[in-house]
């Protein structure tokens, strides 16, 4: 069953999320308000609560403009790393790993591990279309000395 008591009240931070971003759509509340959501719940130590959602905290924050830009850009990588046959199947790993992060806490983006996974997967998917022009500079310099053949 889930609610409340088993989700530990992330049910709960994604309604009052989900609230918030349609108070303030499409341009969302401004940087920072959805890492710690005032009005909303409180830890035993008396901190505000965060969205906890990535996806939902770039729509909050920056609206719907900079989620989509987020978005192309990791599709981007993937897809890059979907036509590379050599890594492709580790590109797509990690980028189910960083989804997952990403559906689970909002400050995924400030994580080392996200830098290192995001990193990876920009490496080993752009690593084919780098070497693809390398080798075809190559050939367009080679072909162009005089009395080459």
């Amino acid at each position: 069953e889930v609610d409340a008591k088993t989700t530990t009240g992330r049910t709960q931070l994604v309604e009052f999320g989900l609230r918030k971003i349609m108070a303030n759509f499409p341009f969302g509340a401004g940087l920072g308000e959805f890492h710690a959501l005032e009005g909303g719940f409180r830890n035993p130590l008396g901190d505000w609560l965060g969205v906890h959602n990535t996806f939902l905290m770039l729509l909050g924050e920056g609206g719907v403009v900079p989620l989509l830009l987020f978005l192309t850009f990791v599709a981007r990588i993937l897809y890059l790393g979907a036509v590379d046959r050599e890594h492709g199947d580790i590109v797509f790993g990690f980028g189910v790993v960083l989804f997952l992060g990403m559906i689970a806490t909002h400050h995924s983006l400030a994580l080392r591990l996200t830098d290192l996974t995001l990193g990876l997967m920009i490496g080993l998917s752009g690593r084919r279309l780098f070497f693809d022009r390398l080798d075809r500079r190559m050939v367009m310099s080679v072909c162009a000395r005089p009395g080459a053949t």
